[in-house]
């Protein structure tokens, strides 16, 4: 067998790159049986391990494929890392940005983001309520910060603001 078959070969059976192949192989004098064994020694081939019996199998218990877990380990490691490192991410945003109360042109309250999202959790049939009251005595909700401080956000605000002042205006009007 030639030698680029033979990395071809490995490639296709341990699941490996080209370089790792030829790599492995040239080591073990291009004796493609050590080459597997060194991978599967090293945890490198992500070969499909099957045990095979001379004895007849029952239906019931038909072999089944053993699978290499010691390298699946440190995936869970690296994706658990990463969520809390998202997880980081989210919080620092969730505190450089705020919710502003603001009434007669004053600001008279200013809450983070993570903040806010942890009393609604907590008690969101209290603040949701508290909030739409706030907007029928003249409160004025604005988000300031870098990340959701946007004019589409403000603009949404300042819109259920003026809708509850035309309620306002109508009952106002009706007595």
């Amino acid at each position: 067998m030639e030698h680029y078959e033979m990395v071809e070969k490995l490639c296709q059976k341990a699941n490996i790159s080209m370089a790792r192949a030829k790599e492995v192989l040239e080591k073990n004098n291009w004796d493609l049986l050590d080459a597997m064994i060194e991978l599967e020694n090293t945890g490198e081939s992500a070969a499909e391990k099957t045990e095979y019996s001379t004895q007849d199998a029952q239906p019931s218990q038909a072999p089944q494929p053993v699978r290499n877990t010691a390298s699946d380990k440190e995936p869970v490691s690296e994706m658990v890392k990463r969520f809390f490192v998202w997880c980081g991410k989210i919080l620092k945003k969730g505190m450089e940005n705020h919710l502003v109360v603001i009434r007669n042109k004053e600001q008279i309250l200013s809450v983070p983001i993570t903040i806010l999202a942890i009393l609604l959790l907590l008690g969101f049939w209290i603040i949701v309520p508290l909030m739409v009251v706030g907007l029928f005595f003249d409160c004025r909700y604005r988000v300031e910060g870098k990340e959701l401080g946007k004019p589409v956000v403000n603009d949404t605000m300042e819109k259920v603001s003026e809708v509850a002042e035309e309620i306002k205006a109508k009952v106002a009007d009706s007595n």
